[in-house]
């Protein structure tokens, strides 16, 4: 393959990148940055875990209490909104 159609080839991948990314910017601003910042989506491994100093490794057991600690931590807050004085 001659130099020159390397080249050609290369810079047309280059420009089909362009593109793609600018696309991308337009519809997903999100996605494009996690893309070109090279970020991955980090999963979190529920299948055991230890809660109030038990390991706990049945998968309807580990369901139920991640419900009853985010229920925890979102509970409903009673707040006295008014002013003294």
């Amino acid at each position: 393959m001659p130099i020159h159609t390397k080249k050609r080839e290369e810079y047309t991948r280059m420009i089909e990148a362009i593109k793609n990314r600018e696309r991308n910017f337009k519809i997903n601003k999100k996605h494009m940055l996690a893309s070109a910042l090279n970020r991955r989506r980090s999963r979190i491994n529920t299948s055991t875990i230890i809660y109030e100093d038990k390991f706990i490794d049945d998968p309807t057991q580990v369901k139920k209490v991640i419900q009853d600690s985010a229920k925890k931590w979102t509970r409903k807050r009673h707040l006295d909104l008014s002013i003294p004085g």
